[in-house]
């Protein structure tokens, strides 16, 4: 219900405004993940973020979309939230990029740094809450 929902968004809301960097697995060549490091930005029903489009992770996502993504606060086991994801990521053009960006630079400053300057912009939707898996402060979206 509407409860659930402010509780799973505020949550949410919580972890991703505290955390910068959160990890990015792709599907590799071989079949195999290719997990990477990445500065991370939500939106109301998205992750964001900055790649080259040569990264190994950006050419995984042009043969193959689907990713998970991870975003954890804490470090003791008793207080880990996190935020998990399942989805499928897209580079993003025209005015949805220029969406996606601003939402990053809200969350990371007023400007791109130059080494990101010249990159691509990636979205993975949020979906929906999982709430069979969603327990406690660790949301899961598919």
């Amino acid at each position: 219900g509407k409860v659930r929902r402010f509780i799973v968004v505020s949550d949410r809301e919580l972890i991703t405004h505290s955390v910068r960097v959160g990890s990015v697995a792709t599907v590799g060549p071989d079949g195999s993940p290719w997990n990477s490091p990445l500065h991370l930005a939500f939106g109301d029903d998205y992750a964001v973020w900055l790649s080259d489009d040569a990264a190994q992770h950006s050419r995984n996502i042009a043969r193959e979309p689907r990713v998970s993504v991870s975003i954890w606060s804490g470090s003791d086991f008793s207080n880990v939230k996190g935020v998990y994801l399942q989805s499928e990521a897209r580079k993003v053009t025209g005015i949805e990029e220029v969406a996606a960006r601003q939402v990053y630079m809200a969350r990371f400053g007023d400007e791109i740094p130059d080494a990101l300057a010249a990159t691509s912009t990636y979205i993975a939707p949020l979906g929906d809450i999982n709430t069979t898996k969603t327990r406690g402060g660790r949301l899961y979206f598919s």
